[in-house]
């Protein structure tokens, strides 16, 4: 699968956040629940599938987990703009 420059630098740029928190040392290997929060950078009209791939793809990329098909349970919020944009995850074991 090609990946654009752009989408490479993400994925280093999540690589690196989890490095520096000492997480994906030792990958998830059971069922996921996620929850993404997600601040645009502005509030121009973005499509927030593309934004959920990318991200569950980097932090795969990153160890945090072993495969994205892990993840049983997903939610995505979109909050108000911030600055150059962020996303917030919270990744937890699932029971489900």
């Amino acid at each position: 699968m090609y990946i654009k420059p752009a989408g490479k630098t993400f994925r280093r740029s999540v690589a690196l956040q989890i490095m520096v928190l000492g997480l994906g040392k030792k990958p998830m290997t059971g069922p996921i629940a996620m929850t993404l929060e997600w601040h645009p950078p502005d509030r121009r009209k973005r499509d927030g599938d593309n934004l959920l791939k990318a991200t569950q793809d980097a932090l795969q990329y990153a160890g945090v987990y072993k495969d994205d098909s892990q993840i049983v349970d997903l939610r995505v919020v979109k909050r108000d703009v911030h600055k150059g944009g962020k996303i917030i995850v919270t990744i937890e074991e699932s029971n489900a």
